[in-house]
């Protein structure tokens, strides 16, 4: 096993004590010529001027009250051209390829060999899996791919806020709802009697949540756009069903809407047909959302990253984002044990000026607290 004692993280002025999780296991020390990307937030020239913004637009009682900013006058705010061309320029001289940049040059995504890493970031890099589940079948015998405690040189650590990708590992797998097939004998004719049947035992439908939450109409507008955001569920990969959402429709007679964008391409039947379990989630957010909302474009953002990563990088780079985005996928504030999940305050940070940016353009963001509430 790791032995790691006060290993620590010079990040946003923080160190910590990086320990591997609750359902890991160590594998062995990752081979050198693994390669690895890690996502680095810069840090803003003014670290409170978006948040300032974003009460000044949000707040009420505020005269700039939905005085909305523009995708280029929230670059004007964040964008940080020296600390951008100094990440990239150190990134460049320590053997890392930049693959990828966002406009406002506030998120940079660089791959490179292990041993290129553990030199840059005077760290050792760890394949892990989980406890009791075998590895990728027919693949490597690892997961995951991180490091317990990591540094940066003090010219770039005081332009980043957050190392993505490197000292985290994926939430824990959890159970979600188990698919049931329906009794061979019901004929696709009875399927919407049936909606309706259970419906009045207990089991949700479309009218029963418009009845219960009062909601006066179900037409939303044209010219806006939702969002919802699907990702891996516990290191799993979701999908959804476009014939089950056709199915939906017809069977509650809500007009047939297409989803309108599919960010990600997570849409499979055959994934659907041959594990249903894997799509149970996604088609229900999918579907209720279009039920409650009819009319409005709905945009889909896939994640499989495990750590919102994808998601925080591609809103970045939207100049014109869905208006409502609605995430029912999170991650654990705190272990069952109590102690602080690995990389979380790195992700708060990115997580948190990505949503800041969004708000400040009159972007909504909607979090559920899971199935179970909000532990901790």
């Amino acid at each position: 096993r790791v032995v790691a004692a006060l290993v620590w993280a010079a990040l946003a002025g923080l160190v910590d004590q990086v320990k591997v999780p609750k359902g890991w296991r160590h594998v062995r020390r990752a081979n050198e010529s693994h390669v690895h990307e890690i996502l680095f937030s810069v840090k803003h020239p003014d670290e409170n001027a978006l948040e300032r913004e974003l009460m000044a637009v949000s707040d009420p009682d505020s005269p700039r009250r939905g005085h909305y900013l523009t995708f280029d006058e929230v670059g004007e705010l964040v964008r940080n051209d020296q600390g951008h061309a100094m990440l990239t320029t150190w990134l460049k001289t320590v053997g890392a390829k930049v693959t990828r940049t966002t406009p406002h040059k506030d998120f940079v995504l660089a791959r490179a060999p292990v041993q290129v890493w553990e030199v840059a970031l005077n760290t050792e890099f760890h394949h892990f899996a989980r406890e009791g589940e075998r590895a990728l079948v027919n693949g490597p015998d690892f997961d995951h791919t991180a490091c317990l405690y990591m540094s940066l040189p003090d010219d770039i650590h005081r332009h980043v806020d957050a190392v993505l990708k490197a000292a985290m590992f994926p939430p824990p797998l959890r159970k979600g709802p188990v698919w049931r097939r329906m009794p061979k004998n019901e004929s696709d004719s009875s399927l919407r009697a049936t909606s309706r049947r259970l419906g009045s035992a207990g089991h949700m439908t479309p009218s029963k949540l418009l009845s219960y939450y009062d909601i006066p109409t179900v037409t939303g507008s044209s010219k806006v756009s939702q969002s919802v955001y699907e990702g891996a569920s516990g290191g799993q990969d979701t999908y959804w069903s476009a014939s089950d959402l056709l199915t939906f429709q017809e069977t509650h007679d809500i007009p047939l809407q297409p989803v309108a964008s599919d960010v990600g391409c997570s849409m499979s039947e055959m994934a659907c047909q041959v594990d249903p379990n894997s799509c149970l989630e996604p088609n229900l957010d999918i579907q209720y959302m279009q039920a409650v909302s009819q009319s409005t474009p709905q945009y889909i953002w896939y994640d499989n990253s495990g750590d919102f990563s994808q998601w925080i990088t591609a809103v970045a780079s939207d100049a014109n984002p869905p208006l409502v985005h609605s995430i029912s996928y999170g991650m654990p504030e705190l272990e069952e044990v109590g102690l602080v999940y690995p990389g979380l305050k790195q992700l708060a940070v990115a997580f948190n000026n990505a949503a800041k940016k969004l708000g400040v353009q009159g972007v909504t963001i909607m979090a559920s607290s899971g199935d179970d509430g909000a532990p901790g």
